[in-house]
């Protein structure tokens, strides 16, 4: 025929094949169109999904985070990466108010674990170069920041990570609460199953896990080891007291939780101290209803608001775990282990009237690095003049007085200067303003 009618040929043809490819969908290396539909028409995942897919090419997955730790401890810093058996890292620290890094001697896994902290290390940041093949990236970087300090109560509600502790005491003889990346507290058995992964943070677990327990010894509530939580709250009422926690051995997993006022343990509707148990079947998957807010409430959001008094009020029956706060102050929440292998990611303080935390809760709340009054710290000093023994201190405070250093604590004057005869029981000083 003539050009023109090969030209409309062409274009026919071409029409045709933009027709049939707008029907079977974009070219897939030839791929069936009734056999796509098969594939995407497949049943939805279950809980808690199929396993992460392959990468093409290096990425970081979770950045180191900031880090809260006291004066004399120590800092742990990660990062996570897809493919970790293809990678080097190399971490750099840089000081405090500077931008310049240099490499850490030695600090070449995934992990870094800084040597005890010292008052010059505050401020510093923490960063890792990530290599995989000719693929290159740094991190960004996390901060070493002090402790101690108080969380601030905002609107009747503080959420608190749980690594960012203000203090924490071993003890002896137990397993001490220490600071785990989040995947750790879930690698049992051989299976590893990241359950609770809220926002790629740290936890603090009870190690080792060796089944060791308190038992129902109700003396044995708040000893060590254990840690505290300061917050300062300005909204009184009746607070709840919400737990992220898992533990492996089934029921029998579980720790202590009050609420202190001056060291003194804070009265509660029930005995004033609750135990969170019962955080994980024996059987895994694990079963989210057993973390909930309502013991009668199966949906699965990944809390507990609920604990028991355990056995002081003849139940062991699961209540809502509240406090009533009177006054305005500063409170300290304290978890303490009835069992090793508990962990711990998040804690809420909330007025018990506001709506229950869901999965994976609210960021953290707002920190206050000066948790002390301002000003020079008391100093406390003892002289003995015959059978008088006479305890002044400077820098304002009430003295207290108590048969133990475990307490509890009554005050006995202000001003700066106590006298009292030695012939009596022996006693415990100390200043608190």
């Amino acid at each position: 025929g003539t050009a023109g009618q090969r030209a409309q040929e062409r274009g026919d043809r071409l029409r045709q094949r933009k027709r049939q490819r707008s029907v079977d969908g974009p070219h897939r290396g030839g791929e069936p169109a009734d056999r796509r539909a098969h594939r995407s028409c497949a049943g939805p995942p279950a809980t808690p999904g199929p396993q992460e897919s392959n990468v093409d090419g290096l990425l970081i997955l979770a950045h180191p985070v900031d880090t809260h730790v006291a004066l004399g401890t120590k800092a742990t810093f990660s990062v996570k990466v897809p493919q970790p058996a293809n990678t080097t890292y190399q971490w750099q620290k840089a000081a405090p108010q500077s931008t310049v890094y240099s490499p850490i001697a030695g600090a070449v896994q995934a992990t870094y674990t800084t040597a005890a902290v010292e008052a010059s290390d505050f401020g510093s940041s923490y960063r890792v170069v990530v290599t995989s093949g000719t693929d290159v990236l740094t991190s960004r970087a996390g901060h070493l920041i002090v402790r101690p300090g108080q969380f601030l109560e905002i609107d009747g509600q503080a959420v608190i990570e749980a690594e960012h502790y203000t203090s924490k005491v071993d003890g002896s003889g137990g397993a001490p609460f220490l600071i785990v990346p989040d995947e750790a507290p879930f690698t049992a058995g051989g299976t590893n199953e990241s359950y609770l992964n809220a926002r790629a943070d740290k936890f603090i677990q009870g190690q080792p896990d060796i089944g060791g327990n308190k038992g129902n010894d109700v003396s044995l509530v708040g000893t060590a080891p254990y840690v505290d939580y300061s917050v300062k709250i300005t909204t009184v009422g009746e607070y709840q007291l919400y737990l992220r926690v898992i533990g492996w051995d089934g029921s029998s997993d579980s720790l202590y939780a009050e609420l202190l006022s001056d060291n003194q343990r804070l009265p509660a509707p029930n005995p004033g101290w609750y135990r969170y148990g019962g955080l994980l079947p024996a059987v895994l998957p694990l079963d989210f209803s057993q973390l909930r807010n309502n013991p009668t409430d199966p949906t699965p959001v990944g809390w507990t608001g609920y604990a028991a008094p355990e056995h002081v009020d003849g139940t062991d029956a699961d209540v809502p775990a509240v406090f009533t706060i009177s006054n305005p102050g500063t409170y300290t929440v304290r978890l303490s282990q009835r069992e090793d292998g508990t962990s711990v990611d998040t804690l809420i303080l909330q007025l018990s009237s506001m709506t229950p935390p869901t999965d994976p809760g609210p960021s953290e709340s707002g920190f206050e690095p000066a948790g002390s009054q301002g000003g020079s710290l008391p100093v406390l000093s003892v002289q003995i003049s015959g059978n008088q023994l006479t305890v002044t201190w400077t820098n304002g405070g009430s003295l207290q007085e108590a048969a133990s250093v475990a307490g509890s604590w009554s005050p006995v004057a202000t001003g700066g200067t106590y006298s009292t005869p030695m012939n009596q029981a022996a006693r415990f000083y100390r200043v608190a303003r």
